[in-house]
């Protein structure tokens, strides 16, 4: 049975017993508390000692007092519920003698001593059960008891992830995931990713597969791969990242999708069913066959048709469905809505890695490129602009499906919308726009284009990540999400592994009387393992480890600039900026690029990868992600709904709006072409 609402704490004690007491206070053997506060039984220990069997269980009511302890020696067992006694299912008066024990009451408490092994049960009992139980161990036990008591110094842990919560060996840590728990050295394989259990972590490989979202007519499958359909004759944003918007308008007139608009930067595209526009420019034609029939959709169900040898792995019927009602819809362009629903069924089957071949000639379907571009099943997005050339090129550092389309011949690249151009042609491309071949200075560096590449002067720039307000959070890859909770949070730490840590930084929010609002940040910054810094009510205070000398070269610098607290770290290239409120933000020198973890992410220029839990593991969620970082003391329950101020007080919306719409005015004009007004409004 699953434990609900189960809460560990730790704290080191001195103790030769095994206690539980309080709401769910249980002291090991190895003199560490835990606070479990659970409804289902727990063993407290199991073990075997000479041919004799014991197992000690207790079981918690709502007020957290025992309901039932339940005692097994020697296959004899005693019960206390009730306020009652009961061995073997008969009620017992004190004092009791039995063969194997003895029952009797122990001033205010009641005492159990096992006549066949060395210890004895004491416990207090109270009008609605237990209040307290401790086992006294009179001679050291044998290995291979398990139980929350644990074995005495047997430096095992806690194992709070099966049922009954048993002390483990940390090899022997099981790992969850989505819900399930998966025992050591089990392994996850998708198409993707594969991944090993390893000492209650998960190790995985480099996830291959990028996410993918299909708008297919009005019904929707996000990235997450949940459905859901949308109302038409509206304009949705479709997805939003940093400096970029895909939105799409749908048709007035039907359920098809009458124009789709990509945002990058400053530059604004217009794709509809025949034509792309950059800005108010036409700049190609995508309206170049013939009328194709509704009947041609039947071509998917066709046994014999080039479709057929993907019927096995990819159901044809919703496809087939799909392309029915797409044609019914449309009112003009009936071939292009047939084509496109055709090529729908193929790049499914692309997905399962089943090449359809030639579908376009059988299906009367074939697309005419522009100037001096080429139609390709297989086109590869990686290295194929000019644009790539001038940075990494994320598209190259994953394996894709194959994508059929117009583009360009091996050795050339992308230089305009309808040009393929050699690479000593390119363009060099940086935010805000895009130079011709040459020499040039951009944000005060030297710099040469050349091949539509950059080659500059000067240190490259370091790394930054912030977090303001109520839970908004921009990664070092640049990645915004959304995670308020009320616990302290892992912010970034170094992930060599090599058993040493070098920084941490941590956060907590301090919320208002208001507790849907966070009104300041405590910031603690761990170096080194030999100091302390806590930031918290616009000061700054330093705890030091014991044994720490003072150095000739300080390890760290703090200075007060304007509204903000700057702690320099150099030697580590780390820089920590508070405000003293609720913004905090890190700087990190290249050299941590892919060597850090935490809610800022892990630096490594890949967005995708930016939600690594604590264990390693990848997911979509951000609540699921921000609660892998909570740190162990002090114990806090998962955030597992957000509601944020103005969701919580709609009345203050609108005000809100009002007062935030400075930020898109001519005052912030100058900024609004390096920083996206959305993700600050």
């Amino acid at each position: 049975m699953a434990l609900q609402g189960a809460l560990l704490g730790v704290i080191i004690l001195l103790s030769d017993v095994c206690k539980t007491y309080g709401s769910g206070v249980i002291q090991s053997f190895s003199k560490t508390l835990f606070y479990l506060k659970s409804t289902c039984p727990v063993t407290l220990t199991r073990f075997t000692l000479l041919g004799v069997n014991c197992d000690v269980t207790v079981q918690r009511g709502s007020t957290g007092l025992m309901t039932r302890v339940e005692i097994l020696v020697n296959k004899v067992t005693t019960v206390l519920q009730d306020g009652r006694v009961t061995v073997e299912g008969n009620s017992i008066s004190l004092p009791f003698e039995h063969t194997y024990q003895h029952v009797y009451q122990y001033g205010v408490y009641i005492k159990l001593r096992s006549k066949v092994l060395p210890f004895s049960i004491t416990w207090r009992n109270h009008s609605e059960g237990v209040s307290s139980l401790w086992m006294q161990l009179d001679n050291p036990l044998v290995d291979g008891m398990t139980g929350m008591c644990g074995l005495k110094n047997s430096g095992t842990v806690l194992n709070d992830r099966a049922e009954g919560y048993h002390c483990v060996t940390v090899k022997d840590c099981p790992c969850v995931y989505g819900g399930k728990t998966y025992p050591p050295g089990a392994q996850r394989n998708s198409k993707c990713q594969s991944c090993v259990c390893v000492q209650g972590k998960w190790t995985c490989s480099a996830n291959v597969c990028p996410p993918t979202c299909n708008i297919e007519g009005q019904f929707v499958t996000t990235f997450d791969g949940k459905q859901y359909s949308v109302p038409g004759k509206c304009t949705y944003v479709a997805a939003r990242g940093f400096k970029w918007k895909v939105a799409v308008k749908f048709s007035d007139t039907d359920a098809s999708i009458a124009e789709m608009y990509l945002e990058v930067y400053q530059e604004k595209y217009t794709f509809s069913s025949h034509s792309v526009k950059l800005g108010q420019d036409e700049i190609t034609d995508l309206s170049q066959t013939e009328i194709f029939a509704e009947e041609k959709c039947s071509l998917l169900r066709n046994t014999s048709s080039v479709f057929a040898r993907c019927h096995d792995y990819v159901p044809v019927s919703m496809f087939f469905d799909a392309c029915v009602h797409r044609t019914c819809q449309c009112t003009s362009g009936l071939k292009d809505c047939l084509c496109v629903a055709l090529s729908n069924y193929v790049k499914a089957c692309a997905s399962q890695g089943i090449n359809i071949g030639d579908w376009r000639a059988e299906t009367d379907c074939n697309i005419v490129c522009n100037g001096n571009l080429r139609f390709s099943y297989n086109m590869q997005a990686c290295n194929q602009t000019c644009r790539s050339l001038t940075g990494r090129d994320p598209t190259c550092e994953v394996q894709v499906d194959p994508v059929e389309g117009c583009g360009c011949m091996p050795g050339t690249h992308l230089n305009t919308p309808q040009e393929c151009s050699p690479s000593t042609l390119c363009m060099c491309h940086y935010q805000g726009g895009s130079t011709r071949p040459g020499p040039v200075t951009i944000d005060g560096r030297e710099c040469i284009c050349r091949g539509g590449q950059w080659y500059c002067e000067g240190e490259p720039c370091p790394g930054v990540c912030e977090v303001f307000g109520n839970g908004q959070y921009n990664t070092f890859d640049s990645m915004w999400y959304r995670f308020d909770g009320n616990c302290q949070y892992t912010l970034v730490e170094d992930a060599t592994g090599d058993g040493h840590r070098q920084f941490a930084v941590r956060v907590e929010s301090v919320p208002c009387c208001d507790e849907a609002l966070t009104c300041s940040r405590a910031i603690s910054v761990d170096l080194q393992d030999v100091v302390t810094l806590i930031l918290r009510d616009m000061n700054v205070t330093q705890t030091l480890k014991a044994g720490w000398q003072l150095q000739a070269q300080p390890l760290y610098s703090i200075h007060t600039v304007g509204l903000h607290i700057i702690i320099s770290v150099p030697d580590l290239g780390l820089t920590v900026i508070w405000d003293k409120n609720t913004r905090v933000k890190i700087k990190l020198q290249a050299r941590w690029k892919g060597k850090v973890r935490g809610l800022c992410g892990n630096f490594d220029g890949k967005v995708m990868n930016d939600l690594l839990t604590s264990s390693s593991s990848v997911v979509f969620s951000t609540l699921e992600f921000g609660n892998s970082w909570k740190t162990a003391v002090p114990p806090c329950s998962d955030v597992t709904q957000e509601v944020f101020p103005c969701e919580r007080h709609s009345y203050c919306e609108a005000w809100a709006q009002r007062r935030c719409m400075i930020l898109q005015s001519d005052t912030f004009r100058d900024c609004h072409l390096k920083v996206l007004i959305q993700h600050v409004v």
